[in-house]
């Protein structure tokens, strides 16, 4: 009997079938070891010696798979393609051995989509582990462990509020830290362009001013509304003619078919999913067999994939959207052990699959894959340049038409910052027409700061450093979420005051470790491990003996040195200049204290030096003419506006309210304030109930209430709009998505059918945390945005099996067992 382990219980069921009698497919869930989260964990002074240990909740898992092992003459072991796959299966190659239950034939094979001719192939070429790569994942796990157990104990200590860093994860944040300070020096710059619109042959274009009086025109060049009129009047006298045509055709090429980077990137613009989500998603299409596998640098595809493709685009086009010879890219990436083929489906001739939004990112993979061996699009460019009788103005044109679509009738790239596209379409016009000018126009603009980084941005910005790996990025990304480092808004990152001093720490005490180069250099060294070319002990001692005695010197310093240096180091930011031109490190309450960083229970935040004389304080970045004393301001009929421990409120004798995150703190008027300190608000009685309907602002927002029943509203503004037919419906759709807290039905929303392992009536059911899919023993929440309708057996078994290798919930407590009195 030959054991094949593999990753999921999904993933094994299938291939079970595929193998047929002989062969055993059992699931590991994933890895199945890990460094204990404790010192010692790994021992610079033995070689980097790592202490693993059996994850608690993999257990079962391995006993299943010893026991198997026992009875087996062969271990395939058939983990993903890539450093992490190769690393889950030396680890359970490690365990086996021992508890010595390998058995006496050990097989690693690979294959990159889960179908019947992938699999069956890859078992015909089995291999023996690849060191290489099991050295490198060593060697990155090393590292993050050094890195995380020696900087995160050192900001505990020295910097109050810090939770945690990492050696990928704190130069993600310094990105987003450094933008967020580019926005903020940024001054805007006015300018303005004029323009003027055109007539012929019944179609309208734009020429834009871009020389006047033999000067050039640029961007910048008209700063003023005197200059932009000055200039409109010019065009407005002037009867212009066109002084010349120049069409230029050109062709864009089809960008190549996803990587692990890409598909975040563009998942995150055209869909809206984070990289994590975007990953859960791709790992469920990956296991139904209808995607290659989603970690992979590569961006080609197999012979066979790219043959299919060309036939599937001679179906749906004709001949002339397929390119005389296939297409062929080149990935960057240096380490080629690792770049494998890239994201596809396995099968061409199907171009919908699965549902919800497994449907919409498997659309996404498809388009993109079939559109990389696509015909190039055809387009072309007319530029127009018309002048005035006297020459004093020369105005621009430009327009773009598409000749052949090519492969954007399939599909088009997105992007994080779009630009204006010169696609209007021009007149026929030639050397020497006076179209009619129909008007002229002075546009004022501003120069804008460059934009705060969205998920899809972050992520490319870290592949263009060469900072970590793209199957990492997700995690890293959630990773600053969950630590409260930034947040999302608008599906933009913002660093939060935490985020912004533990950057300000890493850089002023560990500025290498942080620094994009050295960062960058050290992912190349982990690529020569994985390649073969350096040995993983003699990076880690590299790395370890400057980083040590850094960390060491550091560990010594107090915490008042600490903060001193902080001060010093963001001055310019904790400090800007005021507009009045005083000091901006005198303290504004007192007038002669000096403004310094102080170091507290709950944070960071600036105090002024005669205290306790002087109470005068503000937040850890809130510097400035924008300073808020922790002394009242008075609003008028006695309501005061106070800043707190939990942040700004309004009081008036002995009634307090919170000022909401989405009401800016310079709206907060006297009627504001009113309307707040009146909360909850009745909107009257419940048609059916009787009983009243309230709406106020609790600690996680807006909402409404009524019977020991709630519903979320959107925003502060609703509190006081919403009216009585729109509360009722609002609260009668939460309770109809809320499961047994707000007295939704024990009806299940869908049955699938049986459990196939046992026999268990699958439901779809809709709960407290949202909806979730239970086999009458287990329940596995559905993960989000998923539609509980759109849900299919094989994907509600897949998630029932991986919340029970999981054990009971860490929120189900036991009840004591009370004895029976006598």
């Amino acid at each position: 009997m030959k054991l094949v382990v593999v990753e999921s219980p999904a993933k094994a069921k299938t291939i079970e079938k595929y193998l047929g009698s002989g062969h055993r497919v059992l699931a590991s869930f994933g890895h199945v070891r890990d460094l204990p989260p404790k010192d010692g964990s790994v021992d610079p002074d033995k070689g980097f010696d790592m202490l693993w240990q059996v994850s608690p909740d993999r257990a079962k898992q391995l006993r299943a798979i010893t026991e198997e092992a026992r009875n087996a003459d062969t271990l395939i072991l058939a983990t993903d393609p890539d450093r992490e796959g190769e690393a889950i299966s030396w680890h359970v190659r490690e365990v086996l051995r021992q508890k010595k239950a390998l058995p006496a034939n050990v097989q690693r094979v690979t294959f990159n989509a889960i179908t019947n001719s992938a699999v069956t192939e890859a078992m015909k070429k089995p291999r023996g582990l690849d060191e290489d790569l099991i050295d490198a994942y060593k060697a990155r796990r090393a590292l993050d462990y050094l890195v995380g157990f020696t900087l995160s104990p050192i900001l505990w200590r020295k910097l109050p509020g810090a939770k945690s860093a990492g050696r990928v994860q704190s130069v993600a944040l310094r990105l987003i830290v450094d933008r967020e300070r580019e926005i903020e020096l940024f001054r805007p710059q006015e300018y303005w362009q004029v323009g003027a619109s055109f007539e012929a042959d019944g179609q309208q274009s734009t020429g834009r001013l871009v020389q006047l009086d033999g000067k050039k025109i640029e961007r910048l060049t008209i700063g003023n509304r005197g200059d932009a009129d000055a200039a409109k009047a010019a065009v407005e006298a002037g009867r212009f003619t066109v002084a010349s045509v120049e069409t230029k055709p050109f062709a864009k090429n089809p960008p190549a078919p996803f990587t692990t980077s890409t598909l975040q990137q563009e998942a995150a613009r055209k869909l809206g999913f984070s990289a994590s989500h975007t990953m859960r998603v791709a790992q469920g299409l990956y296991e139904d067999g209808l995607i290659t596998y989603m970690r992979t640098d590569g961006v080609d595809m197999a012979p066979e994939a790219i043959s299919a493709a060309r036939r599937a685009i001679a179906k749906r086009y004709d001949a002339g959207f397929v390119p005389d010879r296939p297409r062929q890219y080149q990935s960057k990436i240096k380490n080629a052990q690792e770049a494998h083929e890239a994201i596809r489906p396995t099968d061409f001739d199907r171009s919908r699959a699965a549902s919800g939004d497994h449907a919409r990112l498997y659309e996404l993979v498809y388009n993109r894959a079939l559109a990389s061996q696509m015909a190039s699009a055809r387009l072309e460019r007319t530029t127009v340049e018309l002048t005035d009788g006297a020459g004093r103005a020369l105005l621009r044109a430009t327009g773009q038409i598409v000749l052949f679509p090519g492969f954007m009738a399939l599909y088009d790239e997105g992007r994080d910052d779009p630009q204006d596209e010169e696609s209007a379409r021009m007149p026929p016009l030639r050397e020497g027409d006076a179209p009619l000018k129909t008007g002229v126009e002075a546009t004022q603009s501003f120069t804008q700061p460059p934009p705060r980084y969205s998920e899809a941005s972050l992520v490319k910005r870290l592949e263009e450093l060469g900072i970590g790996r793209p199957s990492t990025y997700a995690a890293t990304l959630q990773t600053l979420k969950d630590r409260e480092y930034v947040r999302v808004e608008k599906n933009r990152f913002i660093p939060e005051e935490s985020g912004r001093l533990v950057t300000a720490f890493l850089e002023r005490f560990f500025e290498r470790y942080v620094s994009y180069d050295y960062t960058a250099e050290l992912e190349e060294e982990l690529d020569d491990v994985s390649g073969g070319r350096l040995d993983w002990q003699k990076l880690l001692e590299a790395f370890w003996r400057d980083f040590r005695p850094k960390a060491g010197e550091v560990m010594d310093q107090k915490p008042s040195e600490i903060t001193a240096a902080l001060d010093e180091f963001l001055a310019p930011w904790l400090y800007p200049p005021r507009t009045d031109g005083s000091d901006p490190r005198v303290c504004p309450q007192c007038g002669n204290g000096r403004l310094s960083l102080r170091g507290g229970k709950f944070g960071a935040f600036v105090a002024c030096s005669n205290y306790p004389d002087c109470k005068y304080t503000q937040k850890f970045g809130q510097g400035g003419d924008q300073a808020q004393s922790e002394g009242p301001t008075e609003l008028g009929d006695g309501i005061l506006l106070k800043s707190g421990r939990f942040g700004p409120y309004v009081e008036r004798g002995d009634k307090r309210a919170s000022i909401p995150k989405d009401v800016p703190l310079e709206d907060v008027t006297t009627e504001v304030a009113e309307r707040l300190l009146s909360l909850p608000r009745e909107i009257g009685p419940h048609p059916e109930t009787g009983k009243p309907i309230t709406a106020s602002v609790g600690r996680y927002g807006p909402y409404l209430a009524h019977d020991g029943k709630y519903a979320k509203l959107s925003s502060t503004a609703e509190v006081f709009e919403t009216g009585m037919n729109a509360a009722v419906s609002r609260l009668a759709d939460a309770a109809s998505g809320g499961g047994r807290r707000q007295g939704a039905s024990r009806e299940a929303i869908v049955v699938l059918g049986k459990h196939p392992a046992n026999g268990g009536e699958i439901k779809v059911m809709a709960g407290r945390y949202g909806p979730y899919a239970t086999d009458g023993t287990t329940n596995a929440t559905l993960p989000k945005g998923a539609r509980p309708e759109a849900v299919t057996l094989d994907e509600a078994v897949r998630l029932i099996d991986e919340r029970a290798s999981k054990g009971p919930s860490a929120r189900k407590s036991r009840r004591p067992v009370r004895k029976k009195a006598r």
